[in-house]
């Protein structure tokens, strides 16, 4: 990440929506070197998720698969433009769980740059009865941030190369802190 950085490359970011509780742990303990626009749904409770972010530094594209994604992936690629790091959570806002839809490939696709690719997971954490299994780690939990850089451009399927990175991804951070893969 820094190394891309330093060439003065930007990023794709995508991960899972059950580990969007730890994305502040990516800018805080990873001291993130640059600024992100984060894509956020336009549903009541991604307001309380903007207001941290936002506080973080964090600026928010609002918007989803099913209501205002092309504005939301319009202003993705305004601040891919400006120099900033995007991020996407391929399952959101509704799911299913850990099925990566397109919008991350079309993502990919039109800034022609890497997904970088994080598994997250947190252990011991609770699991919010949601349709993504939130996690929220316990008090002194370990937390597990396992990233790859994967060019989707020469894929045949782009959705399909994301879905399996994020799937064996999540697995080696579970792996990692000790948790049920």
């Amino acid at each position: 990440m820094r190394a891309r950085h330093a060439r003065g490359e930007r990023l794709v970011v995508a991960f899972w929506h059950d580990g969007i509780a730890l994305m502040p742990l990516m800018v805080t303990r990873l001291r993130w070197p640059g600024r992100i626009t984060a894509m956020l749904s336009r549903h009541r409770d991604a307001e309380i998720a903007g207001r941290v972010l936002g506080r973080l530094g964090i600026d928010a594209a609002r918007g989803s698969s099913t209501r205002g994604g092309i504005g939301a992936l319009r202003r993705l690629l305004a601040a891919h433009r400006r120099g900033e790091d995007v991020v996407i959570v391929p399952d959101g806002p509704r799911g299913p769980r850990h099925h990566a839809k397109e919008g991350v490939a079309q993502l990919a696709r039109a800034t022609r740059c890497p997904i970088v690719v994080f598994g997250v997971v947190a252990h011991p954490a609770g699991r919010l009865r949601s349709w993504d299994r939130l996690q929220i780690p316990w008090p002194f939990a370990r937390v597990a941030l396992v990233s790859e850089a994967i060019d989707v451009t020469a894929a045949a399927d782009p959705r399909r190369a994301i879905q399996d990175a994020l799937e064996r991804l999540t697995h080696e951070a579970a792996v990692a802190v000790g948790a049920r893969p």
